[in-house]
């Protein structure tokens, strides 16, 4: 049976608060098994049978959106599919990068050649940005809290929506998917 990886967006920011018991609770409850969570972001792993990744997404909208009368987008990975993440870095040659610098935003739909280069064109900062596949990786050189590069603005150029993990917690999840399987 597949390991997925569910990360919920926008989830203990503001008024949608969920702690992570709850949400391994309401992903039993659906069925999935084996199913653990990481740090209070909306990180879930989780075996299913299921195939049909739509029917999945939906379901578990559904059924946080019934528990915590919230709607959460859902978006998920594969074990594989982390794997290539970690595996097509476009940093991974620069040692002098600091990890904790760097931001996979884990996107709901890989944006067109004309979308990315927009999002090239509209950013001015000094943030390092490479889209590879349904990520898109930026490299926060000052840090990400002094950075003005809003997920706001950047889903607005490359017209997808998406939830951003940073290199540590993205490096974790892949651990955790395998430790499951």
């Amino acid at each position: 049976m597949p390991v997925y990886i569910a990360l919920l967006r926008a989830v203990n920011v503001g008024k949608r608060k969920m702690l992570m018991q709850d949400l391994r609770d309401l992903l039993e409850a659906q069925g999935f098994e084996a199913v653990q969570t990481l740090l209070q972001s909306g990180n879930a792993v989780f075996i299913s049978d299921q195939t049909d990744r739509k029917q999945l997404i939906q379901q578990i909208e559904s059924a946080i959106e019934a528990q915590f009368g919230y709607y959460s987008e859902v978006i998920l990975r594969s074990t594989d599919e982390i794997r290539a993440v970690i595996e097509n870095n476009p940093f991974a040659a620069d040692r002098e990068l600091d990890p904790r610098k760097l931001l996979v935003m884990y996107l709901t739909g890989k944006p067109d050649a004309d979308a990315i280069q927009t999002l090239m064109d509209a950013h001015d900062g000094p943030e390092e940005l490479h889209v590879v596949g349904h990520e898109l990786y930026i490299y926060f050189p000052d840090g990400m809290g002094r950075s003005k590069l809003s997920t706001a603005f950047t889903e607005k150029k490359i017209k997808t929506a998406g939830t951003g993990r940073n290199w540590k917690t993205t490096l974790k999840l892949l651990e955790l998917a395998e430790s499951i399987r």
